[in-house]
């Protein structure tokens, strides 16, 4: 970092009264065991040596954010074992969805990746007879499967 090195920020962070308590993982490419104490030391509660393992990553944050990750078998890929958290949203034929307008602007905050302004739309065009489409697009935005919301705004576009 050009103004101050990762030890001075940390220690900048934890004197912030609001960010003091906020879980840091600390991730550098130096491997000397100086540097990991280091890092500990000026505030971080974690390390995670460079290049950043997946599996590491996940039981890092397990164990900092107290989650248990529930795992299932994903049918295509028989080999490899997928977190199941994804929402599995069908779509009804009895949900009345919202004009072709609203359709089009969630498309394409959906397709920019934009899911704070997915959740906006959803949140000011609520209507009664709507209500059942916006709840199935905020469960998708909150849960950030972008790619399954793109999919569902793409066949209720079609």
């Amino acid at each position: 970092m050009p103004v101050m090195d990762g030890f001075e920020f940390l220690q900048k962070l934890r004197s912030h009264p609001q960010l003091q308590d906020k879980i840091v993982l600390v991730s550098s490419a130096s491997v000397f065991e100086l540097d990991r104490h280091q890092s500990l030391d000026a505030g971080g509660n974690d390390f995670l040596p460079k290049p950043v393992e997946a599996e590491t990553l996940l039981a890092q944050l397990q164990k900092h954010l107290q989650l248990n990750w529930i795992y299932d078998q994903d049918e295509r890929d028989p080999a490899g074992i997928r977190v199941a958290a994804r929402p599995e949203i069908p779509l009804d034929s009895t949900i009345q969805i919202p004009d072709s307008a609203i359709l089009t602007q969630l498309a394409e905050f959906a397709e920019d990746g934009d899911l704070d302004g997915v959740l906006e739309v959803a949140k000011h065009n609520q209507e009664p007879h709507t209500a059942a489409f916006f709840e199935k697009i905020v469960l998708l935005a909150e849960a950030c499967e972008i790619k399954q919301l793109r999919i569902l705004l793409q066949e209720y576009l079609a």
